[in-house]
């Protein structure tokens, strides 16, 4: 629900994660076990949480404060950051396969996913180039925004109001 790049997920850690106020901090990324700023400066940033988010988060926390082993939010068994690669192994495609996507879908088709949708629902480009860390927002509308058939709809139907 958030736009994250799959570094920056499994380079959260619980101390950047407000449940109460319902926030995260982006302040690393994780890539082949190396730990390291985020991509760009507009990548540090705070990203507010729906709902789902929240409460899935909350759940998370309370199954693996159990095991106590990691500051890391999506911790390897020995609390080490995850790999991207095994969780793309280990979790990704069998998730693809039970819900019966495509196997050639990628972890970051969420992030067009999420941006995509944002910008369709008319959520303003700054706000959506923000939660995605992007330093300008002309690299989100030339990489993310997808043009769905019913935008050119809806740009009829203002024209046509604008114009009487």
């Amino acid at each position: 629900t958030t736009g994250m790049r799959n570094g920056e997920l499994l380079g959260l850690q619980w101390k950047d994660v407000d449940l109460d106020a319902g926030t995260l901090q982006i302040r690393r990324a994780v890539f082949n076990s190396i730990v390291s700023p985020p991509k760009t400066a507009a990548g540090n940033r705070t990203i507010r949480l729906t709902g789902l988010a929240v409460a899935a988060l909350k759940e998370h926390r309370l199954s693996t404060a159990k095991q106590r082993i990691s500051e890391w939010v999506f911790p390897s068994r020995t609390g080490t950051p995850l790999s991207v690669h095994n969780v793309h192994n280990c979790s990704w495609k069998p998730l693809l396969k039970r819900a019966g996507l495509p196997p050639s879908t990628r972890m970051h088709d969420l992030r067009h996913t999420c941006a995509t949708l944002l910008l369709s629902r008319d959520v303003p480009v700054k706000v959506v180039s923000e939660m995605l860390g992007h330093g300008d927002v002309a690299i989100t509308l030339a990489v993310y925004q997808s043009v769905l058939p019913h935008m050119q709809e809806s740009a009829a139907r203002v024209m046509e109001n604008v114009l009487g």
